[in-house]
């Protein structure tokens, strides 16, 4: 008899080992954005007031380059991203953004200084960026289309623009710059509040103790399998719980119609109805109470070694089966 043949797919280890140095600059098209922002940091803006400032500063261990961080900061903006955590993330995890910071992982609070203490200067760059990358045909701020003979030249009237629409469309853009890098801050100041000034969750999503959490998740749903079958289910209901804290407890509702659900146990009390003493109590899972009436009193009956003449309940215990058969034992249920 022939093997069965498997799908064939092709070869997947996550975990080989490179045998070459990798080159960055075979992960990134070479129409890429990022690559356009990194052309016109290195080639077409004025760093030179960026670079003096840092000719002053105290020794100590070197800062990140500020191009490097310029760049991430500016590509970031030019694709949406405001959070200085998600820039961060994205040096490990965005391969335009890893290229950009040549595989250096600037923390997400040095980004943000960064920002803060050139400001002034981000507006201006941030701007030059965006009409480079208009005059590049980056960003599309109409779309433009030509029909009919009279073309006089190898270039279309609607690239003609008047000095008015000039200054529009360049103070848009700088509203825009200025607009983006109030945003950027915002949502540090924002992410601060909701994270703590130096964490950063989003580089970190799975929690440090993810494994037992995983284990605990496997434990839950076997206990939950285990306790279905015992009941006669093959499988689980889609909406059977299961309490981490206490595993025993179910969902039961307080009290009447109205009453609130909650975690915890059904708990049932006998009563002698003239001395008010406790005569019998149990804790049990499940939710109605009409399914407890004939078992408490058989318990009672094991317990005391004798039956009441009657017993009293609210309309909970309503159960015509339950009902029959406790008065089958002489009992009269009211």
């Amino acid at each position: 008899m022939a093997a069965e043949k498997g799908p064939v797919f092709r070869k997947y280890d996550p975990k080989q080992t490179l045998l070459l140095p990798p080159d960055l600059n075979e992960w990134l098209p070479e129409n890429h954005l990022a690559r356009f922002v990194a052309q016109v940091v290195d080639e077409h803006l004025d760093l030179k007031p960026l670079l003096d400032s840092y000719h002053n500063e105290a020794g100590g261990f070197p800062a990140f380059d500020p191009r490097l961080q310029l760049k991430v900061l500016l590509y970031g903006y030019c694709i949406g991203v405001a959070s200085s955590r998600r820039m961060e993330k994205a040096t490990y995890e965005d391969v335009a953004t890893r290229w950009l910071a040549a595989d250096q992982h600037p923390h997400f609070t040095t980004l943000a200084r960064f920002r803060r203490k050139n400001l002034p200067l981000m507006d201006d760059l941030f701007h030059q960026v965006l009409e480079l990358c208009r005059e590049a045909g980056l960003v599309k701020l109409g779309r433009v289309a030509l029909d009919g003979p009279k073309i006089k030249a190898s270039a279309s009237k609607h690239k003609s623009k008047t000095y008015q629409k000039i200054r529009k469309e360049e103070a848009d853009l700088r509203r825009i710059a200025h607009d983006l890098l109030r945003e950027a801050e915002r949502v540090d100041e924002e992410e601060d509040r909701l994270y703590g000034p130096d964490k950063n969750p989003l580089l970190h999503p799975l929690p440090p103790d993810w494994k037992e959490r995983l284990k605990e998740l496997k434990e839950a749903r076997t206990a939950i399998e285990e306790r279905e079958r015992k009941k006669g289910k093959s499988e689980p209901e889609a909406k059977t719980q299961h309490n981490f804290t206490d595993p025993e407890s179910r969902i039961v509702k307080e009290g009447g119609n109205g009453g609130a659900w909650v975690q915890g146990y059904n708990a049932q009390a006998v009563v002698d109805a003239k001395s008010q003493v406790i005569v019998m109590a149990a804790i049990t899972q499940e939710n109605p109470d009409q399914a407890h009436l004939l078992p408490m009193i058989e318990e009672m009956e094991r317990e005391l070694g004798e039956l009441p003449r009657t017993v009293l309940v609210d309309a909970g215990y309503f159960s015509e089966t339950q009902i029959r058969a406790v008065e089958a034992k002489g009992v009269k249920v009211y």
